[in-house]
């Protein structure tokens, strides 16, 4: 989701009486007219003389939210429990990447659901084990640091694995991605496709030369619509099939 850059206007020292949504929201926009703001809740903190107020912003395409706390009589961007080491902003912020994560998994969902088939490689067939969704790149140190470990995974889990270069690793981690799925076609066993993988995961493999612009177009595309949900943000990433809502 694109950011939208909230430059706070907020002072604890501003004294309110009576504090209405109209008052709040005046002190919110201050002389921002970019965003349209709302107040889409308000609730009392357990424990506590002050409320939160849940503030959402929006430039008529992409919302965020943040809040604000308030005694009734004064205004503050953060509480803080200092004796449990606790911000409530923080929490609540917390709360809110939950949100989002939960629902960019479901874009997510609704990506995998429209990839061709042979772009996904299947590992373990195992009906008692759970699914989880591997996005990885060959080009990735820590991918393959990670797929040392695909064996161990797969005691516990089935595995989906999707390849999915990161863009500063350009074409080269494209083609090699492609080639993998080209050779991993004709693989009988898990033990053969991991061993594909592997092969073009070493940090000395060669750049697949005979693979056309056409299809590293293609399958930019592919990659491109995957970190656009937001729900894979660099890899390895390991995402549970229900999580996706698949």
């Amino acid at each position: 989701m694109k950011k939208i850059a909230i430059t706070s206007v907020l002072s604890s020292s501003l004294l309110f009486g009576a504090l209405s949504e109209s008052e709040i929201l005046e002190i919110v926009k201050g002389g921002n007219s970019n965003l349209k703001y709302s107040i889409e809740s308000r609730k009392n903190l357990p424990n506590t003389n002050y409320e939160e107020i849940k503030i959402k912003m929006s430039d008529g395409k992409n919302s965020v939210y943040t809040a604000l706390y308030s005694d009734g009589k004064y205004i503050f961007p953060d509480i803080i429990d200092v004796k449990n080491r606790f911000s409530y902003l923080a929490n609540f912020e917390n709360e809110q990447n939950k949100i989002a994560l939960k629902e960019a998994s479901k874009s997510l969902g609704k990506v995998i659901k429209s990839l061709p088939k042979d772009s996904i490689i299947t590992l373990g067939n195992d009906k008692d084990k759970e699914v989880k969704y591997l996005f990885t790149d060959p080009d990735c140190p820590y991918c393959r640091q990670d797929l040392e470990l695909i064996e161990n995974k797969l005691k516990n889990s089935n595995l989906k694995v999707i390849l999915a270069p990161v863009a500063s690793h350009g074409i080269p981690a494209i083609k090699k991605s492609i080639a993998i799925l080209d050779e991993v076609k004709d693989a009988k066993d898990d033990a053969s496709k991991i061993a594909i993988l592997r092969k073009y995961f070493l940090p000395d493999a060669k750049e697949p030369q005979n693979i056309s612009d056409k299809r590293v177009s293609q399958f930019k595309s592919q990659v491109d619509k995957i970190y656009a949900t937001g729900a894979v943000r660099g890899v390895p990433t390991l995402i549970d099939e229900k999580d996706l809502g698949l």
